[in-house]
């Protein structure tokens, strides 16, 4: 995956892709969503009831806090087919899923007001590294992930910055990082 989106950004020539050319860059969005299902940055969030309703068949009062997990929505394999894998091809066919099924800034009115320049944030800033370096965590890396209202690691993420090369074997990373997503056989 790594290769395909390299020669995807081989176009852009080293230089940073303009508004347009994201457009021609369906792989990195592809990458980015993925990624971001999987690794949400917001891993819940709550919300208090303006007034009670019904949900999923259970009644909820007046002002009854109600928690919301995109960690967890991401997950449901009725939303998505072999949810614990990333499989950025997922986002280059057919429709995309509701606004609350993928909701890694939220969603509805309370959705990150940030959320667009976020998103152009991270696929500028993954096309000009990927262009240039390959990074890889060190052999046997120990990536510990907390939950709290975000998704973080317990002690940063040690990578390797390299000049930019086809990587044939990812190294091997250990810790409870693995336990949210599939991780390859040998990775």
């Amino acid at each position: 995956m790594l290769h395909d989106l390299q020669d995807e950004l081989a176009v852009l020539q080293g230089e940073a892709p303009t508004h347009e050319q994201f457009a021609a860059l369906p792989l990195l969005d592809a990458v980015v969503k993925e990624s971001m299902r999987l690794l949400s940055p917001v891993a819940f969030t709550a919300r208090t009831a303006a007034k009670g309703a019904t949900l999923a068949g259970h009644e909820l009062p007046e002002r009854a806090e109600v928690f919301i997990s995109p960690l967890v929505t991401h997950r449901l394999p009725e939303l998505y087919e072999h949810p614990n894998r990333f499989l950025p091809e997922r986002w280059l066919k057919g429709e995309p899923p509701s606004s609350w099924a993928y909701l890694p800034f939220g969603a509805g009115p309370h959705v990150c007001v940030g959320s667009s320049l976020a998103a152009l944030e991270i696929r500028l800033t993954l096309a000009m590294l990927l262009q240039r370096f390959t990074l890889l965590p060190p052999e046997g890396a120990r990536i510990d992930h907390r939950v709290q209202a975000t998704l973080s690691t317990k002690a940063g993420m040690p990578m390797r910055v390299l000049p930019k090369q086809r990587v044939e074997r990812p190294p091997r990373i250990t810790a409870d990082i693995r336990e949210l997503f599939d991780v390859p056989a040998g990775v």
